[in-house]
């Protein structure tokens, strides 16, 4: 479905046929020429970015939950991640938060991360919940203690969101898919 707050493309096509019509109207009408009709279509195209840059879509704060995730998870800021997931979670592994929360603790201790970057994603919103596919490159400091580790990594996981009542999106479910094109899961994760 288009979305105008998303896309400033449309209201951007909408100011270029509107500066055309304008350009129309005042070579055949040059007597009803006004310098305010030039600002129409320039208008218009700070309306497109101004919408673009004011209104926060949920897919564009879906991803912002996404990219805190990350920047928690390098970080080691378990209180960040604790923020970040859902009070009723619940996957395959983890029958409730506390238990999801063990599993961040001791992947953050055991593996040293320099850095995530997240080459995918695709994200499906449906109401207040939302389904993503992450693929994320997770760069490795190869003199901690997982020496067998390669440097570079990468992981693809699928992540269930939930909106709250305050609009922010908390992670509600992981799967964890595939490292370095394996199928894996939570079990043999870490």
């Amino acid at each position: 479905m288009f979305n105008i707050f998303q896309q400033p493309w449309a209201l951007l096509a909408v100011s270029f046929v509107l500066l055309v019509v304008v350009y129309i109207m005042r070579t055949s009408y040059p007597e009803k020429q006004k310098w305010w009709h030039l600002l129409i279509p320039v208008l218009v195209i700070v309306l497109a970015f101004g919408l673009d840059h004011l209104v926060k879509t949920d897919r564009e704060k879906v991803k912002d939950a996404l990219e805190n995730i990350i920047t928690a998870t390098m970080d080691k800021d378990i209180e960040a991640i604790d923020r970040l997931i859902a009070e009723d979670y619940k996957d395959r592994h983890h029958p409730s938060k506390p238990f999801i929360m063990t599993t961040c603790r001791i992947v953050v201790k055991r593996h040293n991360i320099k850095s995530i970057t997240m080459t995918y994603h695709n994200i499906v919103i449906e109401g207040k919940e939302a389904n993503t596919e992450i693929i994320v490159r997770l760069r490795m400091d190869t003199s901690s203690t997982t020496m067998l580790t390669p440097e570079y990594n990468y992981a693809k996981v699928k992540l269930t969101l939930k909106k709250k009542p305050d609009e922010t999106w908390v992670i509600k479910s992981t799967e964890l898919v595939e490292v370095n094109k394996t199928p894996v899961n939570w079990k043999r994760a870490y």
